[in-house]
């Protein structure tokens, strides 16, 4: 699965977000929801000057829709989601 950028750089993330926010004494800080933030950093940083939507490991997932519920997409049609979503059981 090493082979799909988005998911290194998602898994990089979770290691410098969880140290960032909950410092080396507490790196259970955040919730399993808000770690979506690794997702939107590998998002962006994949990002092209024209955007397009962004599954996160459809390769690795063999699944055009990827490991989510929904690709990354600025149009609600494709992605729904909301913040509020993560609240979701299952999501």
């Amino acid at each position: 699965m090493d082979m799909e950028a988005g998911i290194v750089i998602h898994e990089l993330t979770h290691g410098l977000s969880t140290r960032l926010m909950g410092g080396p004494l507490n790196s259970g800080c955040i919730g399993w929801g808000e770690h979506v933030l690794s997702d939107f950093i590998a998002t962006v940083v994949r990002s092209m000057e024209e955007y397009s939507e962004y599954p996160m490991g459809a390769w690795a997932s063999h699944r055009a829709k990827g490991i989510r519920n929904c690709p990354y997409s600025l149009t609600n049609e494709v992605n729904p989601s909301a913040y509020e979503t993560l609240e979701k059981p299952g999501y």
